[in-house]
């Protein structure tokens, strides 16, 4: 059966949301509890296994959880390693995600990760930070999957160093707002202790600024999972200075993204039990609940899960299809004349991924992003000072 039939979406999810909403505030005095296989297979689907051992001792659910906490170790010395490393060359980085959330975590070593985030303030002189984290043992790794930052390894582990939030949406004015914004981070960077070591991290603010991207980016693609919510509760229920939410506010309006952070917030209420007002209505956010159930923690739930459009349009077809012809060749891109052979190579290749690869029909991909895209279009996406 395929996890985006509706049977998919029954009492297992239901199960799963209640454990999830139990095991991010565990009362004192709970009580371990059998969730059952379905239960437990949903939630290794989603990769947050780890963040129900507070509510279930099931062996899989144990194992799950030391092989977490383990991880969790061995990147907190990795990523710092990296940032000492960057900072005695001169270079100023800040922690994306990571420890920076973990830490508000009811056991942060449960958070499930998989490798370091690190945002190099100063994007101009990432070829020196390579060298020097080369010259510290990290591998560049050959296959690179995206724009916006630079994977490396040490000792089977990953760091990707980020020149930017978030790779380029389709929408040039956004991409220079969101770049403007994010170049007053290292102004406004803090510090905090964990462990006994220090950590350099985004104001509130632009924490939660860099969250709210990050669930956008993975949404505009294959989708998100519950990875991606439980981190918006930790963070938002732990609570920021009201000045912080009002910088947060005018940020996502600036940048047309307010109403998807309000459709993320409410439907965190309405099904994990976050704090604050639910301003979305139930049925809009059943919708997005359903979208990222069937997403799972990386959007492979469909070979035909592609992307969701801000809208069904033609115009929302071709913007996507000229967005990832730019994507493919972002340096050729840059002279005009060869639209149109860059347009007619990024046709092919996308006929050659649906039959070789992804093994789907055209067909099929344009009625699942219809599908997403209907929800989509209700945000408004990057349309300056929408609100709610």
């Amino acid at each position: 059966m395929s996890r985006t039939d509706p049977a998919r979406m029954g009492e297992a999810n239901v199960r799963l949301l209640a454990a999830l909403r139990q095991s991010l505030r565990p009362r004192p005095g709970l009580s371990p509890t059998s969730l059952g296989d379905a239960v437990l297979d949903e939630a290794e689907w989603h990769e947050v296994l780890p963040l129900l051992y507070p509510v279930c001792h099931a062996d899989r659910v144990q194992r799950a959880a030391e092989m977490n906490v383990h991880l969790f170790y061995r990147l907190l010395f990795l990523g710092k390693y990296a940032i000492r490393t960057l900072k005695g060359a001169g270079m100023q980085v800040l922690v994306l995600k990571g420890v920076s959330v973990a830490r508000w975590y009811p056991t942060p070593e449960l958070r499930p990760s998989s490798d370091v985030d690190l945002l190099l303030c100063d994007s101009s002189r990432l070829d020196e930070a390579l060298r020097v984290l080369e010259d510290a043992g990290f591998v560049v790794l050959g296959e690179q999957n995206a724009h916006h930052h630079v994977a490396l390894s040490l000792d089977g582990l990953q760091v990707e160093l980020h020149t930017s939030l978030v790779e380029a949406f389709d929408d040039a004015r956004i991409n220079d707002a969101i770049r403007s914004i994010t170049s007053g981070f290292a102004g406004r960077m803090e510090s905090f202790s964990f462990l006994g070591m220090d950590w350099p991290c985004a104001s509130p603010a632009d924490q939660a600024f860099c969250l709210v991207l990050h669930a956008l980016q993975h949404y505009l693609r294959s989708g998100f999972g519950l990875k991606i919510l439980a981190d918006w509760v930790i963070f938002w229920d732990r609570g920021i200075p009201e000045e912080e939410r009002r910088a947060y506010r005018e940020m996502c309006r600036e940048c047309g993204i307010l109403e998807f952070s309000e459709y993320l917030s409410s439907t965190c209420v309405a099904y994990l039990g976050m704090r604050g007002e639910q301003t979305v209505c139930d049925e809009d956010c059943a919708l997005l609940m359903q979208d990222i159930l069937c997403s799972g923690a990386h959007g492979k739930s469909s070979n035909a899960r592609m992307v969701a459009l801000r809208g069904t349009g033609l115009a929302d077809y071709a913007r996507e299809f000229h967005h990832q012809m730019r994507l493919n060749y972002p340096e050729a891109s840059r002279v005009v004349p060869l639209w149109p052979a860059l347009w007619l190579s990024t046709l092919f290749k996308f006929f050659y991924n649906n039959r070789k690869v992804r093994h789907t029909t055209l067909g099929n991909v344009l009625a699942e992003t219809r599908e997403r895209s209907e929800v989509s279009a209700k945000m408004h996406l990057f349309e300056r000072g929408s609100d709610r």
